[in-house]
């Protein structure tokens, strides 16, 4: 994402803050600011992902949006999504990749309705509208994958989209600049 970022970059001019080039807005640095949340958020998630992947933690709870009938998933208590178990234990870590997923889903698409009202550039905008479809399938992906216990193909696409929410994200950070 870094490299990524880097090479978006380079083909701009550093932003120069004369009386020719106003100050950046309010409403463009807290979109920069939203967007340096998310892709914190999404790399927590991934790291999370990888707990997922390692620990096989797909197949424990094979329902969507529920987890075996509950949101918080019978046999799991909130005492071991705060402790060292949403790491080790496949059931909290499977539980926490979900929360973190629907916080991430919900401030990613407001981040990108926000981008779309207040973006000033159509490449802004496009970041925001890309950012959108992608959360939707990556939710998408997420929910087909545990309810059909982990196929390679669903996995490896899921894996994948996360792969290119970064990327979006790094666009986004480059176009907001």
């Amino acid at each position: 994402a870094w490299v990524f970022w880097l090479w978006l970059a380079t083909g701009r001019p550093p932003a120069t803050h004369t009386a020719a080039a106003p100050e950046p807005t309010t409403d463009m640095t807290r979109l920069r600011l939203g967007a340096w949340f998310l892709m914190v958020l999404t790399f927590v998630q991934s790291a999370w992902g990888a707990f997922m992947a390692g620990t096989r933690s797909g197949v424990v709870a094979p329902t969507f949006p529920d987890m075996n009938g509950g949101f918080l998933p019978p046999g799991l208590t909130w005492a071991e999504v705060l402790s060292s178990a949403s790491v080790n234990a496949p059931l909290a870590i499977h539980f926490t990749h979900r929360l973190i997923a629907y916080v991430l889903a919900i401030v990613a698409l407001g981040w990108a309705v926000q981008v779309w009202r207040r973006g000033a550039t159509s490449a802004q905008r496009n970041v925001g509208l890309a950012l959108g479809v992608t959360v939707l399938l990556q939710v998408t992906l997420g929910a087909l994958t545990v309810l059909h216990l982990v196929p390679i193909t669903l996995a490896v696409a899921h894996q994948g989209v996360g792969f290119a929410m970064i990327s979006i994200l790094a666009w986004g950070l480059a176009e907001l600049r």
